[in-house]
């Protein structure tokens, strides 16, 4: 069962077919016209109310987990996360007992250990629970203050990283280059806001140094505890001028981003799929973390076409076949990956989309024409710019 907040998540809409290939049989809910509802390899559609409330979209999920019975209830973004981490932690009060177990025992079984489901998606939190594992964190205060966090600024250097305790596939988040920017980071960020789904706390926000390096990535799957399969990759080329979504990748093999992932599984609980992200830092090498998503990413499918199919380990953890795919890529394999549709709305002319495999949906093509009218959006009147003088 996948469920998602994000309509217009990538990762969310190329799941399925890793999934169903893998030997699940796949039921989404998600938002009427949600990019993933376009993939052929759903077996039943749920839908949520637009302005869906935490309440109505309880109810949502309970009418489908009674109609369908899933083994695996799979998030595909951080607001979905959540949503089923307070089914364990806060339940609404007049939920039935007898319901909010059987619910809490599938999320349980589905996104582990329920210990730190709060410190890891509240952003003010995760990095000191990360540092407390031995992994190397990068500077940062939490403060509501803007002279405090200009003053941390002053002394770790800018650029830094502003984070707002909830983000959501990218919002929430903002890189600051001088005090000015700073300054409206806090004040932007630091209010009320939607993602936060009712859970009102201080306006307090995380501003944390911003490493020098290359941005790095570690794809995974997690069975109680246990890593069970992943990958590495590092960002080759990303929007918004190397600061945004990553489009191109290099894979490849990293034992030390393995046991960074091998690690948080282990002492995090985690079950499902999940991406680390890390900054190997430019003066030592080595990877400094930055983020965890405890949810679907745009690399989760990828695994299965090098070898490491995420899903297929997913369903032999839950002991229906045993998994014939690889738990790691080899040592010195390596190669350039391109995401679609991402790369394309980024360059229509990239070179990366004409010297190597791009990673088209062939297989689903009302997924691929639903990506493909996604530059309505991304291009003045939909239509393809001109090519660089």
């Amino acid at each position: 069962m996948l469920v998602s907040a994000a309509p217009r998540s990538y990762g969310t809409a190329r799941i399925p077919y890793a999934l169903a290939k893998a030997g699940f049989e796949v039921t989404l809910i998600a938002l009427r016209g949600s990019l993933a509802e376009k993939s052929s390899f759903l077996a039943r559609v749920g839908h949520l109310p637009e302005y869906a409330t935490k309440r109505q979209w309880l109810y949502a999920f309970g009418a489908t987990v009674k109609a369908v019975a899933p083994r695996l209830v799979v998030p595909g973004d951080e607001i979905s996360l959540r949503l089923l981490q307070s089914i364990v932690v806060a339940p609404p009060a007049d939920l039935r007992a007898d319901l909010q177990s059987e619910f809490a025992a599938l999320v349980r079984a589905s996104l582990g250990e329920p210990t730190h489901y709060a410190s890891t998606v509240d952003q003010t939190e995760l990095p000191g629970l990360v540092a407390s594992l031995g992994i190397a964190v990068a500077p940062s205060v939490v403060t509501a203050s803007d002279e405090e966090a200009a003053a941390f600024a002053d002394s770790v250097g800018y650029p830094v990283v502003v984070r707002r305790r909830y983000t959501f596939v990218g919002q929430g988040v903002a890189v600051c280059n001088d005090r000015a920017a700073l300054g409206a980071a806090i004040a932007s960020l630091g209010g009320a806001s939607p993602f936060d789904l009712d859970d009102v706390g201080d306006n307090r926000v995380l501003v944390q140094a911003l490493p020098r390096g290359r941005r790095v990535h570690y794809s995974l799957a997690a069975w109680q505890g246990e890593l069970v399969a992943g990958w590495a990759a590092e960002t080759v080329v990303a929007e918004h001028g190397g600061s945004g979504a990553t489009s191109v990748f290099r894979y490849h093999r990293s034992d030390e981003l393995r046991a960074i992932a091998a690690t948080l599984a282990r002492e995090l609980g985690l079950c499902g799929i999940a991406g680390v992200d890390c900054v190997l830092d430019a003066d030592t090498g080595r990877p400094m973390f930055t983020e965890l998503a405890r949810h679907v990413t745009p690399y989760s499918h990828r695994g299965a076409s090098l070898g490491v199919d995420l899903c297929a380990a997913l369903h032999a953890s839950l002991g229906a076949t045993a998994s014939a795919a690889r738990s790691d890529l080899d040592a010195g394999e390596e190669g350039i990956g391109v995401h679609f549709p991402q790369e394309w709305l980024r360059d229509p002319y990239s070179d990366y989309l004409r010297n190597y495999p791009v990673d088209v949906p062939w297989e689903e093509p009302e997924l691929i024409e639903a990506m493909l009218a996604l530059r309505h959006e991304a291009w003045p009147n939909g239509e393809v710019p001109p090519p660089p003088s």
